[in-house]
């Protein structure tokens, strides 16, 4: 696998280097074909300014060799077109005069430019053979070392494709894919599961704050029975165990009525229980209703003491 990453590497060096001197070779080749385009077009330019001057003076040298009974004819040689030359009569001795030889060399010098002209185009089309030759040998040889290696490379491409390392990959890609699937599904199914999980927890908070909020109005309700119980079971205890306060009240009478502040002992008929001892106002005002002998002031003066002693007895001893 080294090996054929290494031998593709070296061949898209040479691609690089072959495209970027083929690139080279068609600028060359564009410049070329300009500079052969201007010089033609300035080749054209100097013929087309020395065609008039040159028609001129073919007309007057005709015209005075004729006036001399001599004539002159112009011989174009197919096989160099490079080439002009004047073929005269046997009259061709009679020599030229220094005007005629004046007026005939711009013509020369016209002639001889476009010599020049037409050497530079031939040299120039001749480097343009060379080239288009020199790009069809390197176009075979491009062929011929790089064609073989290509398709073998290729074809290396293609079983890698089919049974390599890509196939591999887009397995692995497609079970990464279920993968990731099977995620999302089980996270919504988690989701779901925690929305019901939070809803029935909401719900069960409501169940039990009514729960809460009736066992409280139950209690209030009961409080408010044992209340209404316990009263009515201190005031026939009380009514019950009246013969024995008034014994008591008489016998502290008896020891002496007038102190202001007596000391109290109620003792229940059966005995089980004792109240506290203390100074109660309300005895006091028990005692001046015994020394006035109002009996009827003196009865709600137990009374009242009595109550006062029994709420402070607890609940389990009276139920």
């Amino acid at each position: 696998m080294y090996e054929r990453e290494c031998e593709s590497v070296r061949l898209k060096t040479k691609l690089r280097s072959i495209v970027a001197r083929q690139e080279q070779m068609k600028s060359a080749f564009t410049e070329l074909k300009s500079q052969i385009n201007i010089g033609l077009r300035q080749a054209e330019d100097v013929f087309a300014s020395l065609a008039i001057p040159l028609m001129k003076l073919v007309g007057l040298k005709t015209t005075e060799m004729a006036e001399d009974g001599r004539f002159t004819t112009i011989i174009l040689n197919n096989h160099n077109h490079n080439h002009f030359h004047f073929d005269q009569n046997l009259n061709h001795q009679v020599p030229i005069d220094n005007s005629h030889e004046e007026s005939v060399a711009p013509a020369k010098a016209a002639m001889e430019t476009g010599k020049k002209l037409l050497e530079k185009q031939q040299t120039q089309l001749a480097q343009l053979g060379s080239v288009e030759s020199g790009v069809d040998e390197l176009m075979h040889q491009l062929a011929e070392q790089m064609c073989d290696p290509m398709v073998e490379y290729v074809k290396g491409l293609m079983d890698d494709m089919k049974s390599g390392t890509c196939v591999r990959l887009l397995a692995l890609v497609k079970e990464m894919e279920r993968v990731m699937g099977d995620g999302r599904l089980q996270l919504e199914e988690a989701k779901n599961k925690e929305r019901v999980a939070e809803e029935t927890k909401i719900e069960a908070l409501n169940r039990l704050t009514e729960s809460q909020q009736r066992s409280q109005q139950n209690e209030g309700m009961l409080a408010l029975a044992r209340t209404s119980t316990t009263q009515q079971r201190i005031y026939g205890i009380c009514l019950c165990n009246l013969p024995v306060v008034y014994k008591l009240v008489d016998e502290s009478r008896i020891e002496g009525a007038s102190s202001r502040h007596t000391m109290c002992k109620l003792t229940w008929r059966d005995g089980n229980e004792r109240i506290h001892n203390g100074r109660v106002r309300s005895e006091e005002k028990m005692l001046k209703s015994i020394m006035a002998g109002n009996k009827t002031r003196m009865k709600n003066s137990i009374l009242n003491c009595a109550f006062q002693y029994l709420w402070t007895i607890p609940y389990s001893i009276l139920a």
